[in-house]
């Protein structure tokens, strides 16, 4: 054999092989092809193979069967499954196991498997040729990079786990930007925000008349995204009914407007995100467990920032460089004591909060250096949110109790205590209290 890349293809249908050794054999791989599964299980004792792409339905045995074999024979070799059926049960039962690592439907997309071979070829690196939308050189980020590079290629619900503030839809959208859909819309909906008969209502879309207020006719997102992805943020907000249509979309993988009759076919990829997992939220009978597994195919998720102190000083200097601009100012980098201060302080918000210290010294200051008292004053600030306690804080029923305190403050008491109950999730803070997440970050920067 050569010293190239060594590709096995498997269908029972010649056709097939046919079209995928065209689609493939640009690549510098080499290509041998099998309608036999028994065939191939003789011929990978012999030569290895570096990756085998199979058909899910072929006589005498399947796909799944076929790669849970050579996942135990031949663990090094890259799985993948291919189907023309919505086989989720064993796509989710293929890749639980760990016999399958990547999923394709049929008909493919000819560039998109070619991509996925690509990634899988050594020699092309599966971080150097792409380009990230987050930082971080922590060797988890660079798993985590490179997980979101294997799920390239496999159109299957992916959740995405990470603190408050941690990026989890700069994640999403790195999913959508490596995955099959890349050239269509990327939609992201944050599941916190609205009514349970709002939430459906953008998600599936409604006819005229549908409801009270329904003066047109509005496409759902689900729709909109086409052939692209949908993010659920905070998915695990849903209520309890919502989650069981959201679950019958994903089984059925369609879905109908409200006010409808039309029944529409569900092409987007589903990735959702929260900052609680999946799994909590199951046992907490908050989470359907049925749709945890589900939307749960593939899990990924984010290092809080404190877990990584190699990315903290680079993501500050990111940050400094992106204010500099925008404001004009003439910061060049951070005193030592102040990179001291960076990596002792525990990070609660991540990213987002390093993004908006960093933020608020670049507008409050001019100077050359960012120092530990600037820092140090931005830390203060946040000691009285986070010191406050839901006992002391909470809003008696009694008009004595807040006899003699200005609006403002009875506002900011109450925002607190809610931002306190949700551990500092404001986009929960926000749900609970009806308003938008983004009116919580305006009033909390009007008491610093």
């Amino acid at each position: 054999m050569s010293d190239k890349i060594l590709v096995f293809l498997v269908d029972d249908e010649t056709e097939i092989l046919n079209a995928l050794t065209r689609v493939l054999r640009i690549l510098p791989v080499e290509i041998i092809t099998f309608t036999s599964p028994a065939i191939v299980l003789e011929e990978c004792l012999i030569n290895k193979p570096n990756i085998i792409i199979s058909d899910q339905r072929m006589p005498f045995m399947n796909g799944l069967d076929l790669l849970t074999v050579i996942s135990d024979k031949l663990p090094s070799c890259s799985r993948i499954l291919l189907s023309a059926f919505q086989d989720f049960d064993v796509v989710i039962n293929g890749f639980n196991s760990g016999a399958i690592q990547y999923f394709l439907s049929k008909p493919w997309d000819n560039k998109k498997i070619r991509d996925l071979i690509t990634s899988l070829i050594p020699d092309s690196s599966l971080i150097e040729n792409k380009s990230f939308p987050f930082i971080g050189e922590h060797q988890s980020m660079i798993k985590l990079k490179n997980d979101i590079s294997r799920v390239a290629g496999a159109n299957v619900p992916i959740f995405i786990f990470g603190e408050t503030g941690s990026g989890k839809e700069l994640v999403a959208k790195s999913c959508h930007h490596f995955g099959v859909c890349s050239d269509n819309p990327y939609i992201a909906f944050n599941c916190a925000n609205l009514s349970e008969s709002l939430i459906e209502s953008q998600l599936f879309g409604h006819k005229k008349g549908a409801f009270t207020g329904a003066d047109k006719d509005f496409v759902g997102l689900l729709e909109q995204a086409g052939k692209g992805s949908v993010f659920l943020d905070e998915v695990t907000t849903l209520p309890l009914e919502l989650q069981a249509k959201l679950l019958r979309v994903i089984q059925e993988r369609e879905f109908t407007p409200l006010g409808s009759q039309k029944v529409i076919k569900l092409e987007a990829q589903i990735i959702s995100a929260s900052s609680i997992s999946l799994k909590e939220a199951t046992l907490q009978g908050k989470f359907r467990s049925d749709l945890y597994y589900r939307l749960g195919v593939i899990k990924l998720s984010i290092p809080a920032l404190r877990e990584r102190e190699e990315d903290i000083v680079n993501l500050a200097v990111y940050f400094l460089n992106k204010f500099n601009a925008e404001y004009k100012k003439d910061f060049t980098g951070f005193s030592k004591s102040a990179i001291e201060s960076l990596l002792s302080y525990d990070w609660p918000g991540n990213v987002r909060e390093l993004e908006n210290k960093i933020h608020q010294i670049i507008i409050m200051n001019d100077c050359k250096i960012i120092t530990e008292p600037m820092l140090s004053s931005c830390f203060e600030d946040d000691d009285d949110l986070s010191g406050f306690s839901l006992e002391r804080s909470s809003i008696k029923s009694d008009s004595s109790e807040i006899e003699g305190l200005t609006l403002e403050v009875i506002e900011r008491n109450a925002i607190k205590t809610v931002l306190n109950k949700y551990q500092g999730n404001v986009t929960l803070a926000a749900a609970s209290l009806g308003i938008n997440p983004s009116t919580i970050y305006r009033k909390m920067s009007k008491w610093k």
